[in-house]
């Protein structure tokens, strides 16, 4: 997720439009890395303050800049991964 600004100043959300959770992003990266390292998580309990589900609406960057996703949560982790990657940061 990342902010954008319009030309008018107003800034606005820009992200993928689909919720997901910890345990499903975390899974998806270490199959996508495939380091071999075997990664387990580690659950604890809920801390006061926590958020446990956040989905950012997408309509003021609809309404603002015309932003419709057009990558899904695996393309967008495969780009990360291959940016991360072409930097040396393996």
């Amino acid at each position: 997720m990342t902010a954008a600004t319009a030309r008018d100043g107003h800034s606005a959300l820009v992200t993928g439009g689909a919720g997901f959770s910890c345990g499903h992003l975390s899974e998806r990266l270490v199959a996508l890395v495939q380091t071999g390292a075997r990664v387990e998580p580690i659950h604890t309990p809920a801390r006061e303050g926590d958020v446990r589900d956040s989905l950012a609406s997408l309509e003021r960057s609809r309404e603002l800049l015309g932003y419709e996703p057009s990558v899904g949560l695996e393309e967008r982790l495969r780009m990360t991964i291959g940016s991360f990657e072409k930097a040396g940061g393996q």
